[in-house]
């Protein structure tokens, strides 16, 4: 038999749809071949040398061919005859590239891709991945197309890390194929961590929150502190200044909202720099003149009125006036008896009458007997103030004490005030401290 079919190891092959020319010409005998009867199915034909048959669908069929001589002898031949189609089937771009590059050692990892065919159905195509490409496994001659895992979805384990070189080939029914390589970067497996380290990390991460946490509440209610002290007068250093001296007391509670850190909880009296400079001046003054009030009373109590009156027995009611009405009117009547003195001298020196004159020493003059007299009774007052003063200022003197400062250790003089005990500002550190009398 004899074909327009591709001839092939195990018989003829040939498209599906597709005329294929069958003949009878090859045959031989020793007389005349008188017919040839082509047998294909159910089909039979007559014609004596050729014939033609269309398959329209693929799969594999026999052709037998009989042959007849004048003498009636006849011979029997079989041909097979493959019948498939041309088209190629093509793998999905979009599947293709959906498809991984990497996973994790021992971890499951599912393969997807799928292909078209012009003729074939989804079904009908059938998927080899080939994970090892380099090695012809099935023996068929081609290394990369053989079937480790078969199918268009597969799940895959790798069991070391490192490249893997991976080959889909998709065939259909007539042995048409089409194939992909790829390579899927496998990472090695992290070393299991054991209950303890996770704990542990927790710990620490919870631990770093809340200290950061705690730091941020700090410096928050420490700058709201500095701003309720600058509202109360104070600068900004004086401020801080005044929060290290409240540290310094009391231990300041871990969460203590500002007005603990600003010392304002325990009523403490908010003193400015102006303030204290002034308290300062305050102290020097009655450590040297001693306390306003004492003194007053003091005065009131040992030294005469500033106005003196002549007893009632001697002289008249006069009215009381100031130090500078009594200087003014002194000063009048000392003219007018300058003036007197003269009158009376220049009377004498006509009259001829020798008058004993009181003479004036150094430009002064001789004042007359009131207002001598009044000039004698201040002198005696101011003497008797005068006496009053050194006895206060040598009393002053002995209520003044030398006290040293527990924070700086400087030392200074105070006024001791009639009590037991008394708070103390240092006037050298600025800082208060209480002191006890004995």
């Amino acid at each position: 038999v004899s074909s327009s079919a591709e001839l092939f190891t195990g018989g003829w092959k040939t498209s599906i749809n597709q005329e294929t020319a069958f003949s009878c010409s090859s045959s031989t005998d020793d007389d005349i071949i008188a017919s040839c009867l082509w047998e294909w199915g159910s089909v039979f034909s007559d014609t004596n040398s050729s014939t033609s048959i269309t398959w329209p669908n693929i799969g594999t069929y026999q052709v037998n061919l009989t042959v007849v001589d004048n003498s009636g002898n006849s011979a029997t031949t079989t041909a097979i005859v493959v019948v498939d189609d041309s088209s190629i089937p093509s793998l999905n771009q979009q599947s293709i590239e959906q498809l991984p590059s990497s996973t994790i050692e021992g971890e499951s990892l599912t393969l997807s891709i799928d292909a078209i065919d012009a003729y074939d159905q989804s079904y009908q195509l059938i998927y080899h991945w080939d994970l090892n490409p380099n090695s012809d496994s099935d023996a068929n001659g081609d290394p990369t197309d053989d079937p480790d895992f078969i199918g268009s979805s597969v799940d895959v384990e790798f069991e070391q890390g490192g490249r893997k070189d991976i080959v889909v080939t998709v065939f259909d029914q007539s042995g048409n194929s089409d194939s992909h390589a790829f390579s899927i970067n496998v990472d090695n497996a992290a070393e299991p961590t054991s209950a303890i380290g996770l704990v542990m990390v927790a710990m620490f991460v919870g631990l770093v929150t809340i200290s950061v946490a705690m730091i941020g509440f700090r410096r928050w209610q420490a700058g709201l502190a500095v701003q309720l002290l600058q509202g109360r007068g104070l600068s900004e250093a004086e401020a801080k200044q005044h929060i290290a001296m409240v540290k310094q007391r009391k231990k300041i509670p871990l969460f203590a909202d500002a007005s603990v850190i600003a010392g304002l909880d325990s009523g403490q009296q908010i003193v400015t720099s102006e303030q204290k400079s002034q308290q300062r001046q305050d102290a020097e003054y009655a450590s040297i003149y001693g306390n306003s009030s004492n003194q007053t009373q003091t005065s009131e109590t040992f030294a005469p009125r500033t106005n003196t009156y002549a007893p009632s027995g001697f002289a008249p009611i006069q009215n009381q006036y100031g130090m500078g009405t009594q200087s003014a009117a002194a000063d009048a009547m000392a003219m007018f008896a300058e003036e007197e003195n003269e009158e009376i001298i220049e009377t004498n020196k006509q009259e001829g009458v020798i008058e004993k004159v009181t003479k004036v020493i150094s430009g002064g003059v001789e004042l007359p007997h009131q207002v001598k007299a009044q000039i004698d009774v201040n002198d005696a007052v101011e003497d008797q103030q005068s006496s009053i003063e050194a006895t206060d200022t040598t009393a002053d003197n002995q209520n003044v004490q030398q006290v040293s400062c527990p924070l700086c250790s400087s030392n200074f003089e105070i006024a001791i005030p009639d009590v037991d005990e008394a708070i103390v500002e240092c006037p050298t550190c600025n800082q208060d401290f209480k002191l006890r009398f004995d």
